[in-house]
Order: structure tokens, then sequence, then C-alpha cells
């Protein structure tokens, strides 16, 4: 059983609060009239460079299996699934200008 180190697992549980704030703050800022598609573009990038840092810690690198404890990589996942909505959107967003 692969398990994430106690003291990833605080540093992990304190970065998701900040995340989640700024993934939800580009996903109501696109909706605007006339979002800042750069800085929001920026700001979604930012985060996913996190997570792709803590996809390394909570998932065992070259297989499909994660580390526990398992919660942990569910909030990976949502966070993870809300930075790719918002890529697609924005992406979107900047087809159309």
């Amino acid at each position: 059983m692969y398990r994430i180190p106690e003291e990833q697992q605080v540093a992990f549980k304190a970065e998701v609060p900040q995340l989640r704030k700024r993934l939800k703050a580009v996903q109501s800022a696109r909706h605007k009239r006339e979002p800042d598609l750069r800085a929001l573009n920026s700001e979604n990038e930012q985060c996913r460079i996190r997570l792709e840092y803590w996809h390394k810690i909570v998932a065992v690198e070259g297989t499909n299996k994660i580390r526990h404890p398992i919660r942990l990589w569910v909030v990976w996942n949502n966070l993870s699934m809300l930075a790719n909505l918002n890529s697609q959107e924005l992406e979107y967003l900047n087809s159309l200008e």
C-alpha cells in the first residue's frame, strides 16, 4: 500500500482551500460580460501547475495506482476537473474574439 507522507498531507490540505478559491474565482469571472481572458488564462494555468505537482504526490508515478488516503485524490480530482472545465471554456471564449 502506498501512503502519502503526513507532512505532504498537511501541506496539501492547507493549499486546497486556496486552489479551490482561485479556480472558483476564474469560473465566476469567465461569465462576466467582458472578462479579462488573459488574466483568467494565467490564473487558471498557475492553478493547473500546482495541481500537476500535487498529482505527483497523490498518484503513484508510472502506474494507475493512487496513494492513501484516497480522499485526498478525490479532492485533487475535483479541483482538476474544475481547472479542465475552466480551460475549455476559456479556450472557447478566446476563439470567439
